[in-house]
């Protein structure tokens, strides 16, 4: 590729779509695009969802702690702690 064709692209996408270009590609950009174009998304900070977190819960049980677990899905020990309470209520 060029300098030219390398300026183009630099220059061709605005803002966002720009950096998810250089995150994911141009072709999944496209697709992003394409599904979510006039959509306003926000991305929460969680990535994980409550059940999936509840599963890993169970899965290591007695195996790590409240603090590693806290560490490993990005949530407070609190909350760790409420949900194994949860979890141990059903």
């Amino acid at each position: 590729m060029s300098s030219t064709n390398s300026t183009i692209n630099e220059t061709m996408y605005a803002g966002v779509y720009k950096d998810f270009a250089e995150l994911i590609g141009e072709h999944n950009m496209k697709k992003v695009y394409d599904r979510y174009r006039g959509l306003k998304v926000d991305f929460p900070k969680r990535i994980y969802s409550k059940e999936y977190v509840m599963e890993m819960l169970r899965k290591y049980d007695g195996k790590k702690s409240v603090s590693e677990l806290a560490q490993m899905f990005d949530y407070s020990e609190r909350y760790i702690r409420k949900l194994i309470a949860e979890m141990r209520e059903d």
